[in-house]
């Protein structure tokens, strides 16, 4: 690869998005997320109606991979943006950010939980309904990032 001696970091920019080209990291980390936060939810409405052990623990642990995963999936997205567009600041960008950064931090929330008290999904008090509605919440908030996701992917495209 031939570098350009008057502008080196254009070179290496340019090799990131050969890379990124070539294995797309965020689309390739995005949808697994985003995926185990409605499987949480689903099967979050399972235990509610139905509150089992095996129920409790798919809800837990699919919401703790889909929160870590969320963290590589913010950093691909972030790099993302950086390679593609420059870390150009329009709101679709921001909205993404800021949503997936409180998506990240609110996921937290119920893993603190359930580490702290483990019969926490079996409450009925103020710490059971946050476990839960958070639990929802992050459906909802996966679901803007996702949407605001796709006019950047789609924009332009009929």
């Amino acid at each position: 690869m031939e570098q350009s001696t008057d502008n080196p970091h254009e070179s290496r920019i340019e090799r990131y998005r050969r890379w990124y080209a070539a294995y797309h990291p965020h689309p390739m980390t995005v949808h697994f997320p985003i995926a185990l936060h409605y499987f949480s939810a689903f099967v979050d409405v399972l235990f509610l109606a139905d509150p089992s052990v095996g129920y409790e623990t798919a809800v837990f642990l699919s919401f703790l991979i889909a929160t870590v995963m969320g963290f590589f999936t913010l950093l691909t997205g972030v790099f993302s943006w950086w390679v593609n567009y420059n870390l150009v600041r329009s709101k679709v960008f921001m909205i993404k950010l800021w949503g997936a950064i409180f998506t990240l931090l609110i996921g937290f929330v119920p893993i603190v939980q359930r580490f702290l008290d483990p019969e926490v999904a079996y409450g009925s008090g103020l710490n059971g309904i946050v476990y839960h509605g958070v639990i929802f919440l992050t459906v909802m908030t996966v679901s803007i990032v996702g949407y605001y996701g796709g006019k950047i992917t789609w924009r332009g495209k009929k």
